[in-house]
């Protein structure tokens, strides 16, 4: 029974792992995309003009203070997580941060999928887990964050 639970538990923090790798894979191929996008609608809006002034690139659009730090910290969460060194408890703790300005954002949705991996990192289920942080990752980089 005693190397049951060992086993066990190892199962568990390896599928944690695993999930949290492939959440850091998907963030880095959103990340590649809006880049090249950006890089993209740059090269084709210089290509034919002639000299005239410089264009400056429209700023990121305002955001709460409670947003910006929620999604600073939810990056910082993502790559501590994915470097497979922290436990269960060590990974909500750490997302804990998040979650405390997340609950105060403006944007519902950054409030709403923060709740929901919080509750999924409590409850350890690894599906809802990876489903919520997807929509968080997603809701910060639609806000510029």
């Amino acid at each position: 029974m005693t190397n049951e639970q060992p086993q066990e538990s190892k199962k568990k923090l390896e599928n944690w792992q695993k999930a949290v790798m492939a959440f850091v894979v998907f963030v880095a191929f959103i990340a590649f995309a809006i880049i090249a996008q950006g890089t993209a609608s740059n090269d084709s809006s210089n290509t034919g003009k002639s000299s005239s002034p410089a264009v400056t690139a429209p700023e990121a659009p305002s955001v709460d203070l409670f947003t910006e730090r929620a999604c600073r910290k939810f990056r910082e969460f993502v790559a501590e997580g994915s470097k497979g060194v922290l436990t269960e408890m060590e990974m909500r703790e750490e997302f804990r941060v998040s979650y405390e300005a997340a609950r105060f954002s403006e944007i519902p949705t950054i409030v709403n999928s923060a709740t929901a991996t919080m509750a999924a990192l409590t409850s350890g289920d690894v599906e809802a887990f990876s489903v919520a942080s997807k929509t968080l990752a997603e809701a910060c980089i639609a806000v510029g964050r």
